[in-house]
């Protein structure tokens, strides 16, 4: 009954396009909403078809989830074969028409009743609101979903637990913002043999963009040295990676406690099957380690915006050299008003959300600093007009040196992943002090294109 985790993977990369929304019952919550003159919202959704979640007992699918979250408590959830591999899980993308509860429904974490009325292509855009019906669930059901597919049931990580897991990462010579197209990834490296980036130790999110036409051909993972994968929030697009490049999953990963539903439920039970672990920050936590005779301090802080906002309420990850005096800021999506207190002088920043536009002021850019870098990590085509024109002039207004060309987003301070048409598509490299060097390990045995 049961399906294997290698089978899932080969499930996963199969053409979303070939699968149909087939006529039934569904669960679902809103994972997103998009106001407009049609409005969008992206469902988080589970066939309801053949089992109850009231239902006890190991053998049934409920009870195998609530055995298999117990088992996690207990570090025995490896052993233990994945129940999320009996739902059917997907992320979907409804046209909502007139209706009128959806934004509350999703500020509001709501259990929905989903009813399809007849096939629908799964891949050919959002789907037309007369093929659907939605209604609230009882509340008996409400919880009894929240219990299977959220955190409701999921351990936390000591504070001490996390900084020792931190403290296993060797010092941090470059960052990678990593093009992955719409996503994000940052990779944070060792000095690679005097080469410029080396392997990588640390990474802050293993996002690809959900649209494929942005990805670029050769996406690439460095996994070499088993790193450790801090999670900043649990939108897809800052872990998708782990559909192109399965051995993420058997990391170890630091993660926020967010609500969250059954397709993010799902990717966290792949982790511990795969024998990967998967670290819960408490709220009350604030891990931070000093790693090595360089002293480069690693925080790991929690964003203070509403629970209901994962990108609000997530992780932020800085990356302090206390001998050079110079910080590394990796947001995530925060909007900058809700960050955690950041040690100035900020010398290299990943731009929040992709340059979307944002409340609060940018980290201003050191002055009297001549290498300092802001990174616009975004992917084309995107249907969210990433880097947004208020977005540039707020960093800057912060001080960071942009060409008065507002289509060039590659030279003084800044650089994008995207390019700009006069450069190409690449990852950006970035050093405490100087841009390294454009080889290395990543570029010699990942294939990766880099810029500085």
């Amino acid at each position: 009954m049961t399906r294997s985790t290698d089978t899932a993977d080969r499930r996963r990369e199969t053409d979303p396009d070939s699968e149909m929304l087939e006529p039934g019952k569904y669960f679902a919550r809103v994972d997103s909403f998009h106001p407009g003159a049609i409005p969008i919202a992206t469902l988080d959704i589970v066939s309801a078809e053949g089992w109850d979640p009231h239902e006890r007992g190991a053998t049934t699918r409920a009870g195998a989830v609530r055995e298999f979250w117990r088992r996690w408590a207990d570090n025995a959830s490896g052993d233990t074969a994945n129940p999320f591999e009996d739902f059917w899980i997907r992320l979907l993308e409804v046209h909502l028409g007139g209706a009128s509860d959806w934004e509350r429904w999703f500020n509001e974490a709501t259990w929905l009743s989903i009813t399809v009325s007849r096939a629908v292509p799964i891949g050919d855009g959002p789907i037309p609101a007369g093929n659907f019906e939605a209604a609230v669930v009882p509340p008996a059901t409400a919880r009894a979903l929240s219990r299977l597919f959220s955190m409701d049931l999921w351990p936390s990580a000591t504070a001490q637990t996390v900084n020792d897991v931190l403290a296993s990462i060797d010092s941090l010579d470059h960052l990678v913002v990593q093009d992955v197209g719409q996503g994000s990834t940052n990779a944070l490296t060792g000095l690679g043999d005097g080469e410029g980036p080396g392997i990588v130790r640390l990474y802050v999110d293993v996002g690809a963009g959900i649209n494929r036409a942005s990805r670029p051909q050769h996406l690439t993972y460095c996994t070499c040295s088993s790193p450790l994968i801090i999670l900043t929030h649990w939108h897809e697009d800052h872990w998708k990676g782990v559909d192109l490049d399965p051995s993420l999953l058997k990391l170890a990963w630091i993660a926020p406690r967010q609500p969250i539903g059954g397709h993010h439920a799902t990717m966290a039970s792949r982790i511990l099957t795969a024998g990967g672990s998967l670290l819960i920050v408490k709220r009350s936590s604030r891990p931070a380690v000093v790693l090595g005779a360089l002293r480069q301090l690693v925080h790991v802080g929690y964003c203070s915006g509403r629970l209901t906002s994962r990108n609000n309420s997530g992780l932020a990850v800085q990356v302090q050299s206390l001998d050079l005096d110079r910080t590394w800021l990796l947001p995530g999506d925060c909007d900058y008003r809700f960050l955690p207190p950041i040690a100035d002088p900020v010398s290299a920043l990943a731009v929040t959300h992709h340059g979307a536009a944002t409340t609060g002021t940018p980290p201003g850019r050191p002055i009297g600093m001549e290498y300092a870098r802001a990174v616009y990590s975004f992917g084309n085509p995107n249907s969210y007009g990433h880097p947004r024109a208020t977005a540039v002039n707020a960093h800057r207004s912060a001080g960071w040196r942009h060409s008065t060309n507002p289509r060039d987003l590659d030279s003084l301070d800044t650089r994008t992943t995207a390019g700009d048409g006069a450069t190409p598509r690449a990852s950006i490299a970035v050093g405490w002090e100087t841009p390294p060097a454009t080889h290395g390990h990543l570029r010699n045995h990942h294939g990766m294109s880099l810029r500085t």
